[in-house]
């Protein structure tokens, strides 16, 4: 699977465990990363009014189907950025959250730091906002803006 196949299917997982109305009013990010070691890494955000977490149980059912779909290991975590003023509530959020998170890796000298960022995608078109600081980041839009990748 390449990175855009892993940020559909991981969407698919993340709905299928969706309450009826959830995607209303919450917004859900996946990026997939490789680390300075080749590590996969996929991270998993949320945003908006319905944002409660992502949970532990959730990430490890993610992990789990990852695992039995592609018969790789990957790395899942969740993350909470927030940007400063506009915090969980702000639906356009979640992707910026995942950026600011591999910034801040980067800055840290985490395990993160560094990592090449393949796709970013959301459950909802990306604002005007969030399109401008995917693309700062080297990445290109497809024509639906859902789902940012790395120029091959």
């Amino acid at each position: 699977m390449n990175a855009t196949q892993i940020i559909e299917f991981v969407v698919q997982v993340l709905l299928s465990r969706l309450p009826s109305g959830t995607l209303s009013r919450t917004t859900y990010a996946v990026c997939v990363v490789t680390t300075t070691d080749g590590t996969p890494v996929v991270i998993v955000s949320e945003a908006g009014a319905g944002a409660s977490g992502i949970s532990g149980p959730l990430l490890e059912h993610i992990s789990e189907r990852l695992r039995l779909q592609t018969d790789a290991n990957f790395a899942v975590m969740g993350c909470a950025a927030p940007t400063p003023g506009q915090g969980q509530w702000h639906m356009n959020d979640a992707e910026i959250q995942i950026i600011n998170t591999l910034q801040q890796a980067s800055s840290d000298g985490g395990a993160l730091a560094n990592a090449n960022v393949l796709a970013i995608g959301a459950t909802r078109v990306f604002c005007e906002s969030c399109t401008f600081r995917l693309r700062s980041i080297g990445l290109q839009i497809n024509e639906a803006r859902t789902l940012a990748t790395r120029p091959v």
